[in-house]
């Protein structure tokens, strides 16, 4: 990207006139002309050069790599995706994250899971059992995943036999979370369905992110942010335990990202604390102000009692 006058104060900007000025981002190949290398080093590779372009553009994150299969020639996607191979899948894209990872850049797998059409992809339901999922569609995500290479995961259009993929509390908490043990963000892809793919359901499943949520602006369910679904959100505590979970991980993969290179020596870190924090050091200091005055009262009577001859010296 070209920076502008406007970015002047970002950390990377150059003018104009820098000799650096028209330095242009790394063209690769496609990811099945890279999984035909069979070669872990070079990919591994690939992921520091697009580390090294997150640094230099200031660009955090990135929506890559594709891990879904090749189920079909007549995808749509497949140039994104690297093969027809699970196994090759899952150690290309592990590569290329592990790679990305040593840059702080954020990689963004995708489209977890079973995204296996790019035409009328918007609400397809996949049917499978479970020794086929975890020996395919799932065994291309693991590695990258279970292994933290990626820092975030963004699901599909599709459900998961009737379930939207970004609302399977089965794929996002049971396999991805507990099993796995992966600690990133995840978000949904561009919400072209807003009723199926509707924040609620999505929060409620494991999920955090919504891309595009003002397509909820005009949907049945509405935008989060109305008074009539705010007010539902305060009555709801475990809709409200699943926000903070998500904002968890978020916040700490965030953080553990190149994106902390915004912070410089004119950041001001401003701290809140809400009332009912107030209230619980309020409480804490009233317990250790009573907890040193009783110790100040024993230790008087024990000295009391020496003096007297009732405890020995």
């Amino acid at each position: 990207m070209r920076w502008n006058e406007s970015n002047a104060n970002e950390p990377t900007y150059v003018t104009q006139e820098d000799e650096k000025a028209n330095y242009a981002m790394n063209t690769l190949p496609t990811a099945p002309v890279v999984a035909a290398t069979f070669n872990k080093d070079l990919v591994y590779r690939m992921g520091e050069m697009l580390g090294e372009d997150s640094l230099w553009a200031n660009s955090n994150e990135i929506a890559a790599p594709g891990l879904n299969l090749h189920r079909t020639p007549y995808c749509g996607r497949n140039h994104e995706y690297y093969s027809e191979d699970s196994m090759l899948t899952n150690l290309m894209g592990a590569a290329v994250c592990a790679g990305g990872d040593t840059r702080g850049i954020m990689m963004e797998p995708k489209h977890f899971a079973f995204n296996h059409q790019e035409l009328n992809r918007s609400g397809m339901s996949t049917f499978f059992n479970e020794q086929s999922a975890r020996e395919n569609e799932l065994r291309c995500f693991q590695m990258a995943l279970s292994e933290n290479y990626a820092a975030g995961v963004m699901t599909g259009f599709n459900r998961i036999g009737t379930v939207f993929s970004g609302a399977h509390s089965g794929l996002q908490e049971q396999i991805l979370r507990n099993e796995w043990g992966y600690t990133g963000w995840i978000v949904t892809d561009m919400i072209n369905g807003a009723d199926y793919m509707n924040w609620r359901d999505t929060v409620a499943g494991g999920g955090l992110v919504c891309l595009t949520s003002t397509a909820y602006d005009s949907s049945a369910i509405g935008p989060m942010s109305s008074d009539a679904n705010m007010a539902l959100i305060e009555q709801d505590t475990n809709f409200q335990l699943k926000m903070k979970e998500g904002i968890r991980y978020l916040l700490y993969t965030a953080v553990d990202s190149n994106l902390m290179n915004n912070f410089n020596s004119e950041t001001h870190i401003v701290y809140f604390l809400n009332w009912w924090q107030k209230a619980l050091i309020a409480v804490n200091v009233l317990f250790v102000a009573g907890t040193a005055a009783c110790a100040v009262k024993y230790g008087l009577e024990i000295k009391k009692s020496r003096k007297r001859g009732e405890v020995e010296a």
